[in-house]
């Protein structure tokens, strides 16, 4: 997330903050008075509209709590050649598939498995990422039925964490 982000997101936490404190003094004021109140929001205008913004905020609260920041690729891309984490599908793959001389029982079947590194898409959007021995591997925009390669598709990405600075 780049600093203007952060700080939307803390000046949307804040408002947030004080729209639920203003419901709050809205409740106590106007307990018996309102038309209803229900799970001490006031059904008032005011507090009407405190429950919208507070079940707003309880859904963009699950959403980042469950992917992490997580951006699915399918939604949107980071600049062109921006190093950010990349979530890669691999696919299942059978060493020697269709090698006729290496008998059934010696080939090797890996299992898919997902793999988090750093990577970045081209202006293309063609997906590459570097390996564990810092090898840049160009990915596959989709699986395909071929069992004798490994295919690898980027399915989501985050920007890189700030880098510690020092200090407390």
């Amino acid at each position: 997330m780049n600093v203007l982000e952060k700080i939307l997101e803390e000046n949307e936490m804040e408002v947030i903050k004080e729209l639920t404190e203003e419901n709050e003094r809205c409740f106590k004021q106007c307990e018996g008075a309102c038309s209803s109140t229900k799970n001490g929001i006031c059904n008032c205008n005011d507090g009407a509209l405190v429950q919208a913004i507070q079940k707003i905020q309880s859904y963009l609260e699950s959403t980042n709590n469950e992917n992490d920041d997580w951006i699915p690729v399918s939604k949107r891309l980071p600049e062109p050649y921006k190093l950010v984490e990349v979530t890669v599908h691999c696919s299942e793959w059978i060493s020697d598939y269709n090698s006729a001389w290496v008998p059934e029982n010696e080939k090797i079947h890996y299992d898919e498995e997902y793999l988090s590194r750093t990577g970045y898409a081209d202006e293309g959007g063609d997906w590459l990422f570097y390996d564990k021995d810092g090898c840049e591997v160009y990915c596959d925009k989709e699986f395909r039925t071929d069992k004798t390669d490994v295919y690898n598709v980027v399915t989501a990405w985050r920007t890189l964490p700030e880098p510690y600075k020092g200090g407390e």
